[in-house]
């Protein structure tokens, strides 16, 4: 009988400490959806945010035809693409020189080239995603860019003739 007490009792312990365990975890999973959570309403409001300024600068005379790319887009959405490691490298030595402070409008000339619809980079991902899974990420950006240049000159050529 004190075999089966004792039996029962260590039974009970393994119950109660799986109990604490599960409950451990459940907290664990509620406070990463939470967190989850919070950080998608972030990314919302990130993305609110993004489309405002971008109105914003399409209103300005600097930024004018930037604006108008980017309102011109499904979803009113572009994405700046990495340059090339040389270009990025360019880029940090003058930038390194100089202050962020001082940085002016001309620092950001040459980007122009380098923001394309973000619809374009989901489908180029999604398809490297799902067929060339061995072409890198930078591959595939720099595809992108190609793709893009050749496009623009395209849309430039065709606002010329008009």
């Amino acid at each position: 009988m004190a075999e089966q007490l004792a039996k029962k009792d260590r039974q009970i312990a393994d119950l109660q400490a799986d109990l604490a365990e599960t409950r451990r975890r459940l907290d664990d999973v509620v406070m990463t959806r939470k967190s989850e959570g919070t950080a998608l309403l972030e990314i919302e409001h990130f993305k609110a945010d993004n489309e405002r300024l971008v109105q914003m600068l399409a209103q300005t005379k600097e930024f004018a035809a930037f604006g108008k790319l980017a309102l011109d887009t499904a979803e009113n959405t572009i994405r700046y693409l990495n340059p090339g490691q040389a270009a990025l490298d360019k880029k940090k030595q003058c930038h390194t020189r100089v202050p962020k402070s001082a940085v002016t409008l001309k620092d950001f000339k040459g980007e122009e080239e380098d923001w394309i619809p973000e619809e374009a980079f989901r489908v180029a991902h999604d398809f490297r995603n799902r067929f060339a899974s061995t072409v890198s990420q930078a591959l595939m950006n720099q595809l992108l860019a190609d793709l893009n240049k050749i496009w623009r000159d395209r849309e430039k050529k065709s606002v010329s003739r008009v």
